[in-house]
Parts: structure tokens; sequence; C-alpha cells
């Protein structure tokens, strides 16, 4: 017996050794996305999406005891390697589509693009353009915000909360690698749609030069993946969870989903086809979660009746 629980001991000590050794990984990969980013370079993103996968792995293969850990470590190297492949998206090859959803908005609205109709009428007010731009901007924050709350407030919502967010960013990255497609201020900038700016650009502008500067870098980032929106759809999924979580929390998810909604319409960074899509790529990541929960908890129900089962003498 006390050569046997000597061997467990060893066997966890070298799991710990082996979890703090990845753990070391992810704070190395980590500081190798902001080089890799820096770098600009194909292979680089290449290298690090490999590393990430390789750790994402056996993280979860290794589960480490503090279940809340775990979570967190696949949702960081989930998104880190989420954002590594998207910018591979920007780099297939396959022509950008600019008529499309030019065509799909003016089908819904008779004729109209909602983005050109509200820059005709409200693209003069500092104020509207300043709100949307914040508005805009949230989306950088608001989901791991939400990712944080939740597992302070509703542990028992985060795991799940974590599976709809990683599958509405990898469903949508499907469409931004098969169908790049050009945002409306770049429609307009070539000259596929009439009269539309990058108002984004322009509340850079009211804010002054460094915030200017660093705000086009961000929206620089991936110029052609207008579709889907996944400002639209990180914010849909925001909304479903606050619909999902209680009664207080429904109206503020839907008056920010709807704010969001105006927001990058009228900025001329997504098409209303774009944000429906969006929408809909949050509905799929949500019941992928649900369904992966319910298959868990079946699971686990499974194996706590093969516990209780007593066993013959």
């Amino acid at each position: 017996m006390a050569h046997r629980a000597e061997r467990t001991a060893a066997r966890s000590n070298v799991k710990r050794i082996w979890i703090a050794i990845l753990h070391a990984v992810l704070l190395i990969t980590a500081a190798a996305t902001l080089t890799f980013e820096s770098a600009q370079s194909s292979t680089s993103v290449l290298a690090s999406a490999m590393i990430i996968s390789v750790t994402l792995i056996a993280m979860y293969l290794l589960q480490p005891g503090d279940r809340s850990f775990r979570i967190w470590t696949i949702y960081i190297l989930g998104f880190i390697l989420f954002i590594h492949l998207r910018d591979l998206a920007d780099k297939t090859g396959i022509p950008t589509r600019f008529d499309y959803v030019i065509h799909a908005d003016q089908s819904l609205f008779m004729g109209i693009v909602p983005t050109v109709w509200l820059q005709q009428h409200f693209a003069t007010s500092p104020w509207l353009i300043l709100f949307a731009a914040g508005m805009y901007a949230s989306y950088f924050l608001a989901p791991h915000g939400v990712a944080l709350a939740l597992w302070r407030r509703k542990p028992e919502r985060f795991k799940r909360y974590v599976i709809a967010f990683l599958a509405t960013c990898f469903v949508s990255l499907i469409l931004h690698f098969l169908l790049p497609t050009a945002p409306p201020w770049l429609a307009g900038k070539l000259g596929y749609l009439p009269h539309v700016m990058r108002l984004t650009d322009e509340a850079g502008r009211y804010l002054g030069p460094v915030a200017y500067q660093q705000g086009s870098a961000i929206a620089d980032s991936n110029p052609v993946a207008a579709m889907p929106s996944l400002h639209m759809a990180l914010t849909a999924l925001i909304a479903v969870t606050a619909w999902r979580t209680g009664s207080h929390w429904r109206i503020l998810g839907l008056l920010y989903a709807g704010a969001m909604l105006f927001s990058v319409l009228f900025l001329g960074e997504h098409y209303f086809t774009d944000a429906l899509v969006g929408i809909a790529a949050a509905l799929v990541g949500w019941k992928l979660a649900s369904v992966w929960s319910a298959r868990q908890s079946q699971v686990h129900e499974r194996e706590k009746r093969l516990v209780s089962v007593p066993s013959a003498d």
C-alpha cells in the first residue's frame, strides 16, 4: 500500500510539473503573440497557431485540478488561436466580394442600403459619431467582461459561455476564409456605394491624433472580414446570455445589441446582412454549447449511477 501511495504521489508530482510547464508555454505564447503581431509574417502566425493548438490540446487532456483555471486557459488560448487564424483569412488569395451584400441589403430594405441612409441623415452629428464609435470600441472589452462576471457570479453558466464564445468565433472564421467581403466604407471608397465614409476615422479625429492612430490600427487589422460581423455576433451572444441569466439583464442585453447594430451600420463598418449573419453565428454557437453541455450532463449522470450501483459480493 505504501509503494502504491508513493507511485500515486510521484505521478501527481509529474502531472503538476507538466501543468507548470504548460502554464509557462501559455505565458510564452502570449508574449510571442505580441511579437508575431508586429512582425506581420504569415510563417510566424502559422508557427504561433501550431504552438497554441498543441498547448490547448495538452491542457484539455491533462485536466488540471482547478477547473476554472482550465476553462480560462481554454478561453485565452482559443481566442489567441482565433486571432491568428483570422489574420490568415485575409491572405487566402480569394477575391474580395463587394456586390452581393449590397444587393442583399437592397432586397431587404426596398432598394435602400441602411448604411447609406443613416450616413446621409446623421453623419453631421459629432455626438452621434462618438456614441457609435464608443459602442463599436466596447466590443473589444464587453465579451471578456461578461466572461469575468459569469465566472464570479454565475459559475454554472461560465463554461457554457466560454464554449459558445469560441464556437461563435470559429463559425464566423469559416465565413471569413470562404467569403472575404469588403465593408461599406471600402465599397464607398472604391465607388461601389455613394456617399459612404468611415466614420470611425472621424471619431478618431474628434478625440485627437493618438486616438486616431490607435483606432485606425485596430480597424485596419482585418479590412475584408466584414462577413459576418463579429461585432454583432459577440454582442448577440451577450444578449442571449443575458436573456438566459435573468429578467433584469434581458433589457440591457437587448439595448446593447440594438446600439451595436446601429453603430456598425452607421459607422460604415458593416452591412445589415453582415449583422444578420453575425446574429445567426451567435445562435449557432450557443446551440453548439448547449448540445455540448447537455451531453456532459448525461455523462456525469451516467457516472453517478454507475458509482451508486452496489457491487456484487
